[in-house]
């Protein structure tokens, strides 16, 4: 099994383990890797097949013996890339080995628009990946989960899955934003579409930009939340995503990978909601977290040796990138202003599934050193997406400690913002159907405003499926 939280590509950091069947003591299986996750055993019940990475997101799949040994890196990623499979993104899970056949991996990939079972054999020397993967279902529906029964040597292979309907939108919850008080039980649903996520709220809680694959592939759209009009941003066959609305709702950034770089684009708003012409402002800011209110300043993921993300700024007149904050070994993200721009609150990964919201102290452009940093939450649960009451007093953010991901707030002193009382339960998020959790954490955002509440919530409905053929 692995230890850890890996619902992210990259940076959030699992080990193996193994464990007798019987029960007894674990141990960790040595992959040499930074993180490994989502262990499949090989037939021959002595190596583990696993998503494994240095940390960034240059992952793949890895097979490692169970007693001792070095991990061997199969290519299959490769391999999937020049076959035509997306490998990741907003609206795409990263590939991951789902059952084992013989000498193969049985797993769920996306071509298109279509997410279906395919088959890819390892070398049986090598461990290295053959192509081209073999296409074993071909459902309209998105294909997963996949566990086989078979004999070695057997005649016949029976296959089962899951056939899902997966939908994920943003919902409004009433609550009186400075106070952490809810003012209505059930969240409403803001969007409608199949996918609508990594959204961004301006500060008066008019407007909504967000991601929506509704057009066939990713692109920025704003949503007026009084009218309840909506106008796509952006119309092209590239994939944006990480919108950012400024607090005056008048500019939405966003984000688009060109030539391997992560470049960050200004699109200015008319009162009509139409967009302008849009304007690269940054080259190479790898995801950027916030904007500020005259627009000019940007906190963005700053990777200076591409391994671990420190807290960045950059500066849209002078072009010039700044590292504000750095813990070594770990990762910042999330990173937002607070309303006065006095402070900077994000969450710092400290572990396998576990990390912290901090805020730190920001003063003409400099942030205060690392050991000034202020904890809101303890780092023994996955904490995420802080966000800042109205006024400043109260942070917001997402909390996996009660097993679920659900949705918390700390009030804190208006002097020092140093956490004031026990946290706050806002809203629970438990169901299996439609939760928090079902959003994953890439396309999940949590957004507030004077009287609202926003998040996105996922919701799952699958049928099983099975499947037999005869060996050839």
């Amino acid at each position: 099994y692995q230890t850890g939280n890996a619902q992210a590509v990259g940076g959030l950091g699992a080990e193996l383990r193994v464990v007798p069947a019987s029960g007894g003591q674990w141990k960790r299986v040595e992959t040499g890797l930074k993180e490994a996750w989502n262990p499949l055993w090989t037939g021959d019940n002595a190596h583990l097949v696993f998503v494994g990475g240095d940390g960034t997101d240059n992952l793949d799949w890895w097979v490692a013996p169970i007693a001792s040994g070095s991990a061997v890196r199969t290519g299959a990623i490769d391999v999937l890339r020049r076959s035509g499979f997306k490998i990741w993104g907003d609206d795409v899970s990263f590939p991951t080995p789902g059952a084992w056949l013989d000498d193969s991996i049985i797993f769920s990939g996306q071509i298109g628009n279509a997410t279906n079972l395919w088959r890819l054999r390892l070398s049986s020397t090598t461990w290295k990946a053959i192509e081209p993967p073999e296409q074993l279902t071909s459902g309209t529906s998105i294909e997963g989960a996949p566990t086989v029964a078979s004999e070695r040597g057997a005649a016949a292979v029976r296959l089962a899955f899951a056939s899902l309907v997966s939908t994920l939108n943003v919902y409004d919850l009433p609550i009186d934003a400075n106070r952490g008080t809810l003012t209505a039980t059930e969240p409403r649903q803001v969007t409608s579409s199949a996918y609508d996520a990594q959204s961004s709220l301006s500060a008066d809680g008019r407007r909504l930009a967000f991601v929506s694959t509704r057009s066939g592939s990713a692109d920025i759209w704003l949503k007026d939340l009084e009218s309840g009009k909506e106008t796509a941003l952006t119309a092209t066959s590239a994939d944006e995503f990480g919108p950012e609305i400024a607090p005056d709702g008048n500019t939405v950034g966003y984000q688009l990978i060109e030539n391997g770089r992560w470049d960050f684009f200004m699109l200015p708003i008319g009162a009509d909601g139409q967009p302008g012409v849009a304007e690269r402002v940054c080259e190479d800011c790898v995801r950027v977290w916030d904007v500020s209110s005259d627009g000019k300043r940007l906190l963005f993921a700053f990777l200076p040796g591409r391994e671990w993300m420190s807290l960045g700024l950059y500066d849209v007149r002078s072009r010039r990138k700044t590292e504000l904050v750095r813990v070594p070994g770990e990762n910042i993200a999330r990173a937002r202003f607070s309303p006065d721009e006095r402070w900077i609150s994000f969450h710092r990964v400290t572990g396998a599934g576990r990390s912290l919201v901090e805020i730190v102290p920001f003063t003409d452009g400099k942030a205060a050193p690392a050991d000034s940093l202020i904890p809101v939450t303890d780092d023994k649960s996955f904490h995420d997406k802080p966000v800042w009451s109205p006024d400043g007093n109260l942070l917001y953010f997402t909390s996996d400690r009660d097993g679920f991901r659900c949705i918390w707030g700390q009030r804190l002193d208006p002097e020092t913002k140093r956490p004031v009382g026990p946290a706050l339960d806002i809203y629970h998020s438990h169901s299996a159907r439609r939760s928090l959790l079902n959003a994953n954490i890439i396309p999940l955002e949590l957004q507030v405003a004077p009287g609202r509440l926003l998040f996105h919530l996922g919701e799952s409905t699958a049928n099983i499926w099975m499947v037999e053929w005869k060996r050839r």
